[in-house]
């Protein structure tokens, strides 16, 4: 070879060789310059650090596995900051929908080599798989490529790793073929274990504590209007705590995956979204019930009837459906709601009803919680146990409210009955004075008089008339003996006012003796035992005790003037009510209508008792019953 040869072969191999150490060490930059355009998760700059606003690859229409990105050729359809879900997403011109199947991706480098860390992922929508740093570390229902091969949970991931070195490659496979949204949603964290499991804890206590507030104050309510049944707005509010209860239950970051784990997704969605319809319409006949007046029945039925729609939709549509509407009810009629019985707050402010401030803040706390509820959904962010925590302070201002009226309500029937009482006492001293002065005075005078007359008729001047002497003497005795009558009636009725049973059995005994006409009087052992339940539970108020004393008295005369032989009655009590009756001879041999029936009908009608009677012959049968 000749030296212009060797020449040439010299320079052709140090160009080429020049430009193969240029390309090595452009690489070897570019591979430099790829590492460092990782982006740096620092773990010590705060107890969680969100990882929605970093660069997260999507492939739609993959499910990508941590050996598919070895080669490096799998291409990412986009570029998600913040990461979402991939409603409405474009890819190739084409808008995404709800039902799909991709993976995300995010590549990063953390400071924390050799350290437990921990990653926390609110429930993706609405089945996923988690690789991390290559590792299969959590799944959550079947991922699938159609919804044959597909199955749905909703279920919050903590995952606790060790971090080999300082890069984290994490990938997640999510599927959807049930909901209205699709993929993953905001509020994915990493930190150090102990502060995310600080986290974990934090969250599940804040639900089974919000939880269980909800369900005493709803049993509380519930025992309180079985027990007293009086106020319907109880029982309106005891629905109401049990709404929010099942809310809770529900919508809570960990509740629901606790105590039910296998339920499933498209069950747990309508039962949900069907207890979430029922809320505006409760609350809206809650805040009516208790401020009579300030919301109409007719708009609350509208209410009711807008709520029974939404309801047979969760039931027969498919949830991507119904679930599409759910912004528009919650900010629509929940809103409406909201205003609605804010202004029937105010109203009763205005009127100073008890407890309508603390209602009122309470709407305002609904008011916020809706706003927040609706803009949470409309990000496509889990609420969790925000709403847990809403829920039970907007039902703890409620049951403030409700247990300020009916305090108030106490209150107002305590005065009015210690008022009754001085009334009652007053009366009954009157009424002791008018017997005092009916026995001295008048019954004194009327015997004076009977005296008087006895004298004249032995008197020799008056035997001319003597006939009208006796007639009137017979007059006046039959006064004495109808005033020492009522006399004795006046304590027997009060007898019957503390022993209701004993009390008629005295009076008629009583009534019967006097007219010296034979009685049989049947009570059961067990109607005696019985009828201390009266005074015991109330059974019978003192207005309706003192009516039916009156009536049996009335029946009682008819008797005595229109019957004959022996009268036998009957009285008989049981758990369900009471039946007095009444069977006897009548002097009258045709069948009529007894005497003063319709009047004792009509007062029977006063009590909310019923009055029979039939005559058949000469015989005579007649009952008064009372319904407990």
């Amino acid at each position: 070879m000749s030296f212009s040869a060797r020449h040439l072969f010299s320079r052709l191999f140090l160009r080429k060789l020049i430009f193969l150490l240029f390309g090595l060490l452009f690489s070897a930059s570019a591979i430099a310059a790829s590492a460092t355009e990782l982006p740096t998760i620092d773990l010590n700059a705060g107890d969680a650090i969100r990882l929605h606003d970093y660069p997260w690859q999507f492939y739609w229409k993959k499910l990508l596995s941590p050996k598919d990105f070895e080669s490096g050729a799998a291409k990412p359809d986009l570029i998600m900051q913040p990461v979402t879900i991939w409603n409405h997403q474009i890819i190739a011109a084409e808008e995404l929908g709800s039902y799909g199947y991709a993976t995300y991706r995010l590549r990063c480098r953390l400071n924390a080599h050799g350290k437990r860390v921990a990653l926390r992922i609110p429930a993706p929508l609405t089945s996923y798989r988690v690789y991390v740093n290559g590792e299969l570390l959590a799944e959550a229902g079947k991922v699938g490529e159609s919804a044959e091969d597909y199955k749905p949970m909703r279920r919050s991931a903590l995952i606790f790793f060790r971090a080999a070195d300082d890069r984290l490659d994490l990938v997640i496979q999510v599927a959807n073929f049930l909901v209205y949204k699709g993929g993953l949603r905001a509020g994915i964290e990493i930190g150090y274990a102990s502060a995310m499991q600080a986290y974990g804890m934090r969250y599940l206590a804040i639900d089974l504590f919000c939880i269980g507030l909800i369900f005493a104050i709803m049993l509380y309510h519930l025992l309180l209007f079985v027990l007293t049944r009086k106020d319907w707005a109880i029982f309106v509010f005891a629905l109401l705590a049990l709404n929010y209860f099942l809310l809770a239950f529900l919508f809570g970051e960990q509740s629901i995956s606790l105590f039910l784990p296998e339920v499933e997704l498209s069950l747990h969605s309508r039962i949900a979204s069907i207890i979430a319809y029922l809320l505006p319409p409760l609350v809206m006949e809650f805040t009516g019930r208790l401020y009579a007046g300030t919301i109409g029945a007719r708009l609350r039925l509208i209410f009711w009837a807008n709520a029974a729609i939404f309801v047979v939709l969760a039931v027969f549509l498919s949830p991507v459906y119904f679930m599409r509407y759910n912004v528009f009810y919650y900010g629509g009629v929940g809103g409406l709601t909201a205003i609605i019985c804010m202004r029937s707050a105010i109203i009763a402010i205005r009127a100073r009803r008890p407890g309508s401030r603390l209602l009122g803040t309470g709407l305002l706390f609904l008011f916020a919680l809706t706003i927040y509820a609706v803009y949470l959904f409309a990000t496509h962010t889990v609420a969790g146990s925000f709403l847990s925590m809403g829920f039970a302070l907007f039902a703890l201002f409620q049951s403030g409210s409700l247990a300020h009226a009916h305090a108030a309500l106490e209150s107002h029937n305590s005065d009015m009955h210690e008022r009754l009482e001085s009334s009652r006492k007053a009366l009954e001293s009157q009424r002791k004075q008018i017997e005092a002065n009916l026995h001295d005075s008048l019954g004194g005078n009327l015997t004076d008089i009977k005296l008087g007359l006895e004298a004249l008729v032995k008197d020799m001047r008056a035997r001319g008339i003597k006939k009208d002497i006796q007639r009137l003497d017979h007059r006046v005795a039959g006064t004495i003996a109808s005033l020492r009558t009522e006399l004795l009636f006046l304590e027997d009725l009060q007898l019957a006012m503390d022993d209701f049973i004993s009390g008629i059995n005295l009076i008629l005994l009583r009534r019967y003796q006097m007219a010296k006409r034979p009685v049989d009087i049947r009570i059961s052992n067990k109607t005696r035992e019985e009828g201390a339940n009266i005074e015991r539970r109330a059974l019978l108020t003192n207005e309706v005790k003192l009516e039916l004393c009156m009536m049996l008295q009335e029946l009682c005369n008819n008797n005595l003037k229109y019957g004959a032989g022996s009268a036998v009655w009957q009285i008989e009590m049981n758990a369900a009510g009471l039946e007095i009756s009444l069977t006897g001879k009548s002097k009258a041999r045709k069948n009529h209508s007894g005497k003063g029936a319709e009047t004792l009908r009509r007062r029977a009608e006063k009590t909310g008792a019923t009055f029979e009677e039939t005559s058949v012959s000469n015989s005579y049968k007649a009952a008064i019953r009372v319904k407990f």
